[in-house]
């Protein structure tokens, strides 16, 4: 680990990760049901349970703070933990974006972009793996070499993304659909797609972590 921590955060940390993880997984589930065209009540359902894992992650994130609180921590590592836990709960947070924006919208998946979506999923359940182990590295103990290899495929993995985030675009933008519908499904490939954006983020940030504690 990259310093002293106690237990309790320790315990609460993995805890977290293993809400985010099955909240992404969810996510992808419900996505994969709204490609069959589900009705407005099945959207409302998978709506209101991508809210309660949010909620769920919501108070591991609070639990972790209030330990951070109750002391035994520097002020520099409380820092650089709760900047990378609010960063992974941005993972959450999009994903129910995604599946509320579906909803309100009502929105008609077109059928070219969701092959590509499904590529992006999982290219990102990837990166979220890898980064599952090298958060578990900020407070466990960690193989530095593996670490510095997950998070540069976390990057590699990203470049991936943007290059079929952009192939959708265009391929959308040339389909014969009113100009709404394609700005909608710009948008909902924006939203998918910035999800390895976030997860390169917090492995940036671990990144940091790392750099510090070894001088």
């Amino acid at each position: 680990m990259f310093f002293k921590i106690n237990k309790n955060i320790e315990k609460w940390i993995v805890v977290y990760l293993e809400s985010v993880t099955n909240s992404f997984t969810f996510y992808m589930q419900a996505m994969e049901q709204l490609f069959e065209d589900a009705n407005i009540e099945t959207t409302l359902q998978l709506m209101q349970k991508m809210e309660e894992y949010e909620k769920k992650s919501d108070e591991i994130r609070h639990q972790i703070i209030r330990q951070m609180l109750d002391g035994g921590i520097i002020v520099d590592t409380r820092v650089s933990l709760l900047r990378m836990i609010e960063d992974i709960d941005s993972v959450v947070g999009v994903c129910e974006d995604i599946i509320q924006e579906i909803y309100m919208q009502n929105m008609c998946i077109q059928d070219i972009v969701k092959a590509p979506i499904r590529k992006i999923h999982e290219i990102t359940n990837k990166q979220l793996e890898l980064l599952v182990y090298a958060v578990r590295g900020t407070v466990e103990t960690y193989d530095l070499k593996e670490m510095l290899e997950n998070i540069s495929q976390i990057e590699k993995l990203e470049t991936e993304v943007d290059a079929i985030e952009h192939s959708i675009i265009k391929a959308v933008f040339d389909l014969p659909i009113g100009l709404a519908e394609k700005t909608q499904m710009r948008t909902l490939i924006g939203q998918v797609g910035n999800l390895a954006d976030i997860i390169e983020d917090v492995s940036d940030e671990i990144e940091i972590i790392m750099m510090t504690r070894r001088v």
